[in-house]
């Protein structure tokens, strides 16, 4: 009985170390907002407020990208966002319309 107790416990360290693994991953190849912002200003791009982003995206002038991984914007995301995923392989989100295990 032990060892089937340890089992299951080194399965569930085995996945939260899996789950690192990838959570460090993502931080790895994702930019992370201070160089993002940097490259942003020194372009000088336009800053407004929220109240007038939602305006001109409820009133069609713009649309609302989310950029996060397809799995994340399936989990929620704004109303009307659409999805754009510029943090995945294509190869791989083509293959999983067939294989999707």
């Amino acid at each position: 009985m032990l060892s089937a107790r340890s089992n299951v416990g080194s399965r569930c360290v085995g996945r939260r170390a899996d789950a690192r693994a990838r959570a460090v991953i993502v931080r790895a190849e994702m930019p992370r907002w201070p160089v993002m912002f940097k490259s942003l200003t020194d372009a000088k791009v336009e800053v407004i407020s929220p109240q007038e982003a939602k305006a001109r995206i409820d009133s069609g002038e713009w649309v609302l990208a989310d950029v996060r991984l397809t799995e994340q914007f399936e989990t929620g995301h704004p109303e009307g966002a659409v999805s754009v995923p510029i943090y995945e392989d294509k190869q791989e989100t083509e293959a999983k319309k067939f294989w999707p295990w």
